[in-house]
This record gives structure tokens, sequence and C-alpha cells, in this order.
């Protein structure tokens, strides 16, 4: 009886470890993959010119709540003050319809725009290279994916005891899909769809 017990015990306990060694190499894959990503993205900021990490750093800056505040009171002070000072019989610095006030606006305004496109277009272009790399990644689990329906469609033929099965399905799904013939089948199906709506739009006014 005790024999049988341990030999349940040590039955558990090498299952208990077998689990533990698949959780450790997925979490070791997982790693793998964090750090891929990870040298990926420093390898762009490497790249990346000091310049454009500057403008990047006070576009990150100015783009807060803080700052729209902090230009709303400029603004209020500065209008107020232009508006008051006669009252106290001194000299207006920026008379109505405050150019000055204007000029600054313009300025800023430009400046902001400008520094926000920078920040905009580096992280197009990197956007722009995640989705590459995700259509490369996608295009190969699909080469697997149909490798491995064509080894389980020959095995199932060369097994005796599994009955053979027509399935066109599967004739279909082992061949590798073509990038080129999709995107035009999508074009085909976008313009027909196109081409529909308007018809529809030129016969609306005789159908009324």
């Amino acid at each position: 009886m005790a024999n049988t017990t341990n030999t349940s015990h040590d039955s558990a306990d090498d299952k208990d470890k077998s689990e533990q060694k698949k959780l450790n190499a997925l979490v070791d894959i997982v790693e793998q993959d964090i750090e891929y990503l990870v040298s990926i993205r420093m390898n762009a900021e490497r790249e990346t010119s000091t310049h454009q990490h500057l403008i990047e750093k006070i576009t990150a800056q100015l783009g807060r709540p803080a700052t729209f505040y902090s230009l709303i009171l400029l603004i209020v002070v500065w209008i107020a003050l232009n508006l008051c000072e006669p009252l106290f019989h001194l000299h207006s610095f920026d008379q109505p319809p405050f150019y000055y006030l204007q000029g600054f606006i313009g300025c800023t305004s430009i400046l902001l725009t400008t520094s926000v496109l920078i920040s905009q277009n580096r992280q197009s272009s990197l956007d722009e290279q995640r989705n590459h790399l995700s259509l490369e990644v996608s295009l190969l689990i699909e080469r697997k994916v149909s490798k491995l329906i064509e080894l389980l469609a020959d095995l199932r033929t060369d097994m005796q005891q599994v009955p053979d099965i027509d399935d066109p399905q599967v004739d279909i799904m082992k061949e590798n899909v073509d990038p080129q013939k999709v995107m035009e089948s999508y074009k085909e199906t976008y313009k027909e769809a196109m081409q529909g709506i308007t018809q529809q739009e030129e016969n609306r006014p005789t159908q009324q």
C-alpha cells in the first residue's frame, strides 16, 4: 500500500515538474519576443537625431493640459492689462485689436504645428515598420499552417485505418495565399462596390 502511495506521489511530482518546464519554456519564449521588440525600438531610437529627440521632448511637454490652461491665462491677462491700463492713465503696450498678441499666437501656432508634424512623421515611420513586420509574420504563419494542413492530409492518406475523405477545402487550404492576388481581388471588389454606390446615387433623383 505504501509503495502504491509513493508511486502516485512520484507520478504527481513528475507531472508537476513537466508542467513547470512547459511554463518556463513559454515564459522564455515571451521574454525573447519582448527583448526582440525592445531591440527594434532601441535601434530606432539610436538612429534618431538629437534634434528629433529634442523636438519630441518639447512637444511632449507642451502637449499637456497645463500648457492649454497657461495659454488661456496668458491671453486673458494680456487682454485685461491692455484694456484696464487706460482706466489708470497708463500707456497700453498692445491696444485693440491686439496686433502683438495676434503675432505671438500666430508664431506659436506655426511652431507647435511644425513640431507636432515632425513627431508624427517619425511615429508614422515606426508604425509603417511595425505593419511590415506584422505582415511578414502573418505571411510566415500562413505558410506554416498551409504546410501543416498538407502534412496532415498526407498522413491521413497514408494511414489505412483512417478513411480517406475527399474534402475540397483541404485542397484549397494547402495552397499558400498569394498576397498580390488577394490585393487585386480586394481592389476589384472595392471598385465594384464604389461603382454600385455611384449608380445608386445617380438613380436616386430619377426615382424621386
